[in-house]
């Protein structure tokens, strides 16, 4: 089996919204990890961000500031994780299941280094019970990470933890210099990653490019044998014609193990899952589906992507210098890029609704979208049709589709069919179910 490595991508944002929000997404889909460990995003409950690749797992702050947050490719197996209170510490945590194994995964910001105590460091580093992965910023300092600073509370309680305990590893390259200092080159190493003593001879850990953010991004290789669909839910290309013995053989199944007497629910459900996966892969073919890749959008214009280099460039050029000039130059394109990824995504949606057959008036478009949302009267624009690749929405459940196929494609691979949906309905409100029941052919659950 050929090895490829699980790629984590590890970052403190400082604010994830609007432009930097966009960028992110392109450097999402560039970078392409598997999971992804976010610190300090901003992010708030009333706003809901959705990645096209990615299930978001958040743990939001009430007040300004903090948040931390886990994304997952779509169509992992994914739990959350229930972790203790840390009064100090900000976490959230998920167990993927990757070639048939739990891996545990915490991300975790510290907002003051010197506020961490020993019962919270040993409650969050005891809670996996897998193989697992820590990581996130720590605002911690210490002779183990980095040579630069003064040894601060939450470096001290973390240095002592690893030297009695032998399970975990700091697998973060010491001077790694995650975040770069605006005064001197006495760069911090604060971003922490830290591994269970298995994962730890596999795991190899750089930084990445400057994101517009204070701390750089970690990019975390973890070399363990996997394949591309390997933590894929097993699918099957289901044929009409083998549909009866298909039904066939789970009932015979159930029969054999007295189905419909087993008390247990963990056993219940294992016995279930485990006759549609062997009654599958007996009569169906498989189907071998890929992991989602972030979607790019169509505002990523090479106006954007040069708008994007030469902030980097910038950058480096002050962190080489550090002079003041070339910091108010890094500001000033920093800005610039901001701008030129706004009005790129503006561009897009005018350009979009400009063909679509409508008047040129994004207010009333808007206006339009805002009315059918809140239910109230519809606009001036419903008289118009859409049009778009020579198709023509009148009715209004065929224009939001139109806008929904456009701008937020179906993203859940394994979506419901609408031919069950009325038996399934039936059946659950069916007070008293025979679960021993022959199954019946597929064609007895198809709706007119």
């Amino acid at each position: 089996m050929k090895k490829h490595p699980i790629k984590i991508l590890q970052w403190n944002a400082r604010g994830l919204f609007r432009a930097k929000l966009q960028e992110f997404r392109e450097n999402l889909r560039s970078v392409n990890p598997l999971i992804v460990f976010l610190s300090e995003t901003h992010w708030k409950n009333e706003y809901t961000i959705k990645f096209s690749a990615y299930n978001s797992y958040l743990l939001n702050r009430p007040s300004q500031g903090g948040g931390v947050a886990i994304l997952v490719k779509k169509a992992i197996q994914t739990n959350i994780l229930t972790l203790p209170n840390l009064p100090n510490l900000e976490a959230v945590g998920v167990s993927v299941k990757l070639n048939d194994s739990f891996i545990d995964l915490i991300s975790v910001y510290c907002p003051n280094g010197n506020q961490c105590n020993d019962q919270e460091i040993n409650l969050l580093f005891n809670t996996p019970r897998n193989k697992a992965i820590i990581g996130g910023d720590f605002n911690s300092h210490s002779e183990v990470s980095d040579d630069f600073h003064t040894t601060n509370s939450c470096g001290r309680k973390i240095s002592e933890f690893l030297l009695t305990d032998p399970n975990w590893t700091l697998s973060t390259p010491r001077n790694l210099n995650t975040r770069p200092n605006s005064r001197d080159y006495s760069s911090s190493t604060i971003d922490l990653t830290f591994t269970t003593s298995d994962l730890s001879p596999l795991t190899s850990i750089h930084t990445g490019p400057y994101w517009s953010s204070d701390h750089l991004p970690v990019i975390i290789d973890i070399d363990l044998v996997t394949t591309q669909t390997a933590s894929l839910a097993p699918r099957w290309k289901f044929d009409d014609k083998k549909w009866g013995e298909w039904n066939s053989a789970i009932s015979s199944s159930f029969n054999s193990q007295s189905f419909s007497e087993i008390e247990d629910p963990a056993a219940s459900h294992s016995s279930f899952t485990n006759a549609i996966i062997e009654a599958s892969t007996k009569f169906f073919k498989r189907k071998h589906s890929m992991l989602p890749k972030e979607k790019a959008r169509p505002w990523w214009t090479e106006k954007y992507k040069k708008a994007t280099r030469d902030v980097r460039k910038a950058h480096n050029t002050w962190k080489e210098s550090l002079l003041p000039s070339d910091k108010t130059n890094l500001n000033r394109l920093e800005a610039i890029k901001k701008k030129t990824i706004l009005a790129a995504k503006n561009y897009s949606w005018s350009n979009f609704i400009d063909n679509l057959g409508v008047p040129k008036n994004t207010t009333i478009f808007w206006n339009f979208t805002k009315n059918m949302l809140r239910g109230q009267q519809e606009s001036p624009l419903n008289k118009f049709p859409l049009t778009q690749n020579g198709i023509t929405a009148c009715s209004h459940e065929d224009k939001a589709k139109l806008l929904l196929d456009e701008f937020c494609p179906l993203e859940d691979p394994l979506a419901e069919e609408p031919m069950y949906s009325a038996a399934i309905n039936r059946h659950l409100q069916d007070d008293s179910p025979t679960l021993s029941t022959t199954l019946s052919p597929r064609s007895k659950y198809q709706t007119a």
